[in-house]
């Protein structure tokens, strides 16, 4: 695992603190709006490549439309625990803005890394599977009446 943000993320920072700065000049509703509208654009980034979807509208083959398309993905302990490192980066950046509570936009994404991480997610992937199984019966069992 990584002990710095990769360079990538780095530089994203550096250029929304550049970006930041330019807004200083407009009203405060734009102030405040669009710092929220890019970590929202970069953790909903963040959660397309969890759930394997993509948003660009256009899918492998060729067929299109507006609900993305699958790809696969996979993760290993050392990506996921890179992913960490580059969210707390992130995080320590929004928290350092005049935006309250801006760090919030990537409580999602946050609370899945840290289930990864912990493991819980397999406790959550079993409960899920619980609760789909016990629903299914109970459909069963209305429907035979």
């Amino acid at each position: 695992p990584i002990l710095e943000p990769h360079d990538y993320v780095t530089d994203v920072i550096t250029y929304l603190t550049t970006t930041f700065i330019s807004l200083q000049k407009l009203p405060s509703s734009i102030r405040e709006n669009v710092p929220v509208a890019g970590f929202t654009l970069i953790t909903e980034y963040y959660m397309e490549i969890f759930s394997g979807i993509s948003g660009s509208g256009s899918s492998s083959s060729g067929s299109g439309g507006s609900s993305g398309s699958r790809r696969a993905c996979r993760f290993n302990m050392y990506g996921i625990c890179n992913l960490s490192c580059d969210l707390k980066a992130l995080e320590h950046f929004a928290k350092a803005q005049a935006v309250p509570n801006l760090h919030n936009a990537f409580r999602n994404i946050r609370q899945i890394v840290d289930m990864l991480l912990t493991g819980k997610i397999l406790d959550l992937s079993s409960q899920i599977k619980l609760e789909m199984r016990t629903n299914f019966k109970n459909t069963e069992e209305s429907d035979k009446y």
